[in-house]
């Protein structure tokens, strides 16, 4: 991650009275150098590794693609794809 971002970026997650999280198909992506990094700060922050319930996060793997990819779902079910730049 590049020094000051976490100064510079905020997401908030704003719950939706109406929305079933079970149903959510919203999704959104964060591209950053160091996925772990930013993994480590969402765990960090209280957020739980498991496979189901909101909020929760998945670890980072290495996918087909050959990105490393890892997903943060907020308490509305809204997938957030927290994605390693590839090298140029």
């Amino acid at each position: 991650m590049p020094p000051g971002l976490a100064e510079e970026l905020s997401l908030e997650f704003v719950p939706f009275a109406d929305l079933d999280p079970a149903t959510s198909s919203f999704m959104c992506s964060i591209r950053v150098d160091d996925v772990d990094e930013l993994y480590r700060r969402i765990t960090a922050a209280g957020v739980v590794e498991k496979m189901v319930g909101f909020p929760r996060v998945h670890p980072v793997a290495t996918q087909p693609s050959g990105l490393r990819i890892g997903n943060l779902i907020d308490i509305d079910g809204t997938q957030v794809n927290l994605i390693e730049n590839t090298a140029p």
